[in-house]
């Protein structure tokens, strides 16, 4: 089945559903491999009052992926250069969802040469498919585990 898929800027109005697919997609896939500490720190990092907050702080960027009235796909940049997430609803892996949200990130930041990302365990495969390198190992911040990784534009 093709779905019409749009593609916007993160908005206000759409921070509390942006934050339910963030979550259902986090505990899905991510929030095994992390103790109840990291888990806890998640979900405050992903309530809909943090997303709301640096929706308006000027130092993020989100844009979301919408599939008629519900969120399939977010990503959020802090300024310059950092991925803070990258989220895509599980009803819709598989879809190019997340690649799309990345190219639209790699085609508007242009005068950015290096990005990075503290990548959950799961998404490694992901971000490696995007040409990111691992620059360290594995680490934990409260109770979050990560792997930071960069990106260089060609």
């Amino acid at each position: 089945m093709k779905y019409r898929i749009r593609f916007d800027r993160l908005s206000p109005p759409l921070c509390g559903l942006t934050a339910g697919m963030v979550r259902r997609a986090f505990d899905r896939y991510v929030a095994a491999d992390y103790p109840e500490k990291g888990i806890e720190s998640f979900y405050r990092f992903s309530s809909p009052q943090a997303i709301l907050s640096r929706c308006r702080d000027g130092q993020h960027r989100g844009l979301v992926a919408i599939h008629g009235d519900r969120i399939v796909g977010f990503l959020e940049i802090r300024l310059p250069n950092h991925i803070t997430s990258l989220f895509v609803d599980p009803d819709y892996h598989g879809m190019g969802i997340a690649r799309k949200l990345w190219e639209m990130v790699t085609g508007h930041f242009t005068e950015v040469k290096v990005f990075t990302v503290n990548s959950s365990p799961y998404a490694v495969k992901v971000y490696e498919k995007f040409n990111f390198v691992r620059i360290g190992e594995f680490q934990q911040k409260d109770g979050i585990y990560y792997l930071p990784m960069r990106w260089e534009r060609p």
